[in-house]
């Protein structure tokens, strides 16, 4: 887990207020100390207020301290749920929940580009009293970053919101309350186990806008979360609970990465120097994430000899991830297609590790339309798994396969389909080894290194965004890479 330190940040409240019927902000801070609290740390908040009735805006000036790759979230309060609400440019709504007509309450997240302005307006449609406020926090997933969400609306001194389910580990939970009441009497008790990142009220009517948040180590539920204000049983809320994932460490343990985005020639690795020979002229094309490799089933594939590579042999952990959209079903030896591996057969403690796709059942009895790992020790006794999984032509599928021979023997391998792990198994489930053999054989892409001088199984079709991990990649990472179908693409 990568390390955070502990910082000291600054919560300014800014509230306009009148006098003499002059509008003019009055600016309160206050410090204090933020421990180190894994992958997600809070920040500095700023709030602000609508003037008056008459006022149509409300500006939100940038967190203090804020830079590139931070993650904004922002809370939008109103004593009217009726008005529309336009956010500034680049802000992405989260969810907005109103209490009939007396209460509204809208959140929204940026992530902070290289060049930020130095405040936000939202604009309110007719206008109405409103609150809001930033917090400004690091570490979290710039990429749907929300993991979990709930609301809930009532009347009375207690607001509350039934409990969500985290799925990430460390977890940063926040909890937004807002009622259509304001005054110098106003506010908001701190939710059990949460930390108050700010309370704002638009005085003297409301209404009053609290953001509080605590750390979940472990996912799973929330548990309800509740905050009692001081309004009375009369006034009408609104509440907030949602989930903000962690940043994944995806360039932990990352070996090789190639996107596959170049017009002609050979395969750049953009992470590390294990640049891949583009045998027998692949072209590239359009492909899930800008180019790809479109490989014409009978001739072509990627390699680079075990002399001149650097980190493609392993042990006791491995993980790869790729796109691959096939343009004809394989029909070498009952439709068996190399997809990645490194291998050998000069002699049995020379093997490594093969993945296959077999379209149908071969002569030896191996399934049909299935999924294959194979991992070989230094004695050439094997561990493979199938998984039972159709690859139709002409659509995208995004493939991941994670080997950990620390785990039990059933939990070794993995095989990942479109962001889930496929457990429909295959009937050549079998072996038991827990360390991969350092193999002499070339590492390939697109065909089987097995065979020397024949490099046989190829595949007609095309692969984007190739990567390799020296440990198992987590299902929450492999999810990442998938991001619902759209790809991530590297620097993660």
């Amino acid at each position: 887990m990568p390390y955070h330190k502990g910082i000291i940040s600054s919560l300014y409240f800014m509230q306009t207020i009148k006098r003499a019927g002059i509008p003019f902000i009055v600016g309160v801070g206050m410090l204090f100390a933020v421990s180190a609290i894994a992958d997600i740390t809070p920040g500095n908040s700023t709030t602000a207020t609508s003037t008056s009735v008459s006022s149509n805006d409300i500006t939100l000036a940038k967190p203090s301290g804020t830079v590139e790759g931070d993650f904004l979230l922002a809370g939008i309060a109103l004593d009217d749920g009726t008005p529309s609400l336009t956010a500034p440019s680049g802000w992405t709504p989260i969810a907005r929940t109103n209490n009939d007509v007396d209460a509204s309450l809208a959140s929204y997240y940026k992530v902070a580009g290289a060049s930020e302005p130095s405040s936000y307006t939202w604009t309110i449609t007719p206008s109405a009293k409103g609150a809001g406020g930033i917090t400004r926090y690091e570490g979290v997933r710039s990429f749907s970053p929300i993991g979990a969400f709930g609301s809930s609306t009532g009347s009375g001194s207690v607001a509350s919101v039934p409990a969500i389910t985290t799925t990430a580990t460390n977890t940063q939970v926040v909890a937004l309350y807002t009622v259509n009441a304001g005054g110098a009497g106003i506010n908001f008790s701190t939710t059990s186990g949460m930390t108050e990142r700010y309370e704002i009220k638009n005085a003297t009517a409301g209404p009053t806008l609290s953001a509080q948040g605590k750390l979940q180590v472990t996912p799973g539920s929330s548990g309800t979360v509740f905050s009692t204000s001081t309004a009375g049983a009369a006034r009408m809320w609104v509440a907030q609970l949602l989930a903000l994932i962690p940043s994944t460490p995806l360039q932990s343990g990352l070996v090789s990465y190639w996107k596959l985005d170049e017009s002609s020639g050979n395969a750049d690795d953009s992470f590390s120097s294990n640049d891949l020979t583009n045998n027998n002229s692949i072209s590239y094309t359009a492909a899930q994430i800008n180019n790809g490799a479109d490989l014409n089933g009978s001739s072509q594939y990627f390699s680079i000899a075990d002399g001149s590579q650097s980190g493609l042999d392993f042990s006791s952990e491995m993980s790869a991830a790729f796109w691959i959209k096939l343009d004809s079903e394989p029909t070498q030896d009952g439709g068996w297609a190399g997809l990645i591996g490194k291998d050998s057969n000069a002699d049995t403690d020379e093997r490594g590790y093969d993945f296959y796709y077999i379209k149908a059942a071969g002569s030896s009895g191996d399934g049909a339309n299935v999924l294959r790992f194979y991992a070989f020790d230094h004695s050439g006794s094997h561990q493979r798994r199938s998984v039972i999984q159709t690859l139709a032509t002409s659509t995208w599928y995004h493939i991941a396969v994670t080997w950990d021979g620390t785990q039990s023997q059933n939990s070794r391998i993995k095989i990942y389909v479109n962001g889930t792990e496929n457990t429909n198994e295959g009937s050549e489930t079998a072996g038991d080894i827990t360390t991969i053999n350092d193999s002499t054989g070339p590492f390939m892409i697109g065909a089987e290194p097995f065979v020397l001088g024949t490099n046989r199984y190829k595949v007609d079709g095309v692969f984007d965004e190739v990567g390799i991990w020296d440990r198992a990649l987590t299902a929450q990472e492999v999810s990442d890479l998938y991001n619902s179908g759209s790809g991530l693409s590297y620097p993660f």
